[in-house]
C-alpha cells in the first residue's frame, strides 16, 4: 500500500500497512499509535486539546479542497435553500475547527 501526499511544492512517497478513506478509521489508527495522519483539524480537535496526540509538520498546508453546494440546474433555489448555504457558508469561514493549526 502507498500513495503520495502532497505538502506546499513538495510531494512525499507515503508507504504502510494500512490506510483508509473513513476518517473514523484514520482517528482509530493514529490513536491506537499505528501511524501518523493527513486529517482535517476538527477530526483531532479533542484530542488535540486532551493531549492525547500531537500536530507534527505544522509548517507544512496541505491543498485545501474546496467545498460546493449543488442543485439542479432546472430548478429555482428556494428561499430554505438559499439561508441554509449562506448559513453554511459564514458557518464555515468561522469554525474554529477548520483553521490551521499555529
Amino acid at each position: 500500500m502507498g500513495g503520495f501526499c502532497r505538502f506546499q511544492r513538495h510531494q512525499v512517497r507515503i508507504k504502510g500497512n494500512a490506510q483508509s478513506n473513513s476518517s473514523e478509521a484514520i482517528r482509530e489508527l493514529v490513536l491506537g499509535g499505528l501511524g501518523i495522519a493527513l486529517s482535517p483539524v476538527w477530526l483531532f480537535s479533542e484530542d488535540l486539546k486532551a493531549g492525547r496526540v500531537t500536530a507534527i509538520l505544522q509548517d507544512y498546508t496541505a491543498q485545501s479542497l474546496p467545498i460546493h453546494a449543488v442543485s439542479p440546474a432546472n430548478r429555482r433555489q428556494s428561499a430554505r435553500v438559499k439561508a441554509f448555504v449562506d448559513y453554511m457558508s459564514r458557518a464555515l469561514e468561522t469554525a474554529p475547527e477548520l483553521k490551521a493549526i499555529k
